[in-house]
């Protein structure tokens, strides 16, 4: 996790006066690595978070079999993103997530709407009422990963429109993935319908195919 707090300045200070913190939430595999480039775009205080296990996410235990890959569940990752932005002391943020990510700020605006200025879903996953991650996931995916995370698996899934410098970048850094956050069962139930979306899809489709239902 990383947080990252603007530069003092005269520009700067106008911006924070109508700025509201932004949380960043990671897709599989990843981590707030990912997030690096875009948080050097962005005006707004940032939180990129690392969901549990952190040992995972992005450090040389990135494909170790950490005990919590077993045990930890969407609502952990709920609790970790809700905990980050109080220990940063923000009552209130912009929330985005990509992939992956998409089911878990799905939960956290479920439980914490007063909390979350605007939710933005990238590409992200987020099944209907009673449905699984692993349930949106198409079949030719499960056949591609049946050797595990192979750099060609990872640069067909994630880097098609990246440069090499780019592709080594999530090579170096993408690791395991909790199984049971995309065995969890989601619920909707008590979401609020007003909350502020927006929807960012790649221009291209992913070869894998990837799918939204929010």
């Amino acid at each position: 996790m990383f947080l990252r707090r603007r530069a003092a300045g005269p520009a700067s200070r106008a911006i924070a006066a109508v700025s509201v913190p932004i949380v960043l939430v990671h897709g599989g595999g990843h981590g707030a690595w990912c997030w690096e480039p875009t948080v050097a775009l962005l005006a707004a205080p940032v939180l990129a978070v690392d969901f549990p296990p952190v040992s995972v996410r992005g450090g040389p235990g990135r494909n170790d079999q950490d005990p919590g890959l077993e045990t930890l569940t969407l609502a952990d990752w709920a609790d970790s993103v809700l905990d980050a932005a109080t220990a940063a002391g923000w009552d209130r943020f912009v929330l985005a997530g990509h992939s992956l990510g998409g089911a878990t700020i799905a939960e956290v605006t479920r439980r914490a709407p007063d909390r979350v200025a605007h939710v933005v879903y990238v590409s992200a996953v987020v099944p209907e009422e009673g449905g699984t991650v692993l349930g949106m996931l198409p079949p030719e995916i499960f056949e591609r990963a049946a050797n595990g995370l192979t750099d060609d698996l990872v640069r067909g899934m994630f880097c098609t429109d990246m440069d090499e410098d780019q592709t080594r970048f999530v090579l170096d850094h993408i690791g395991t993935e909790v199984l049971g956050v995309m065995t969890d069962p989601v619920t909707r139930i008590g979401t609020a319908s007003a909350m502020p979306t927006t929807r960012a899809f790649r221009a291209s489709p992913m070869p894998v195919g990837m799918a939204t239902s929010t």
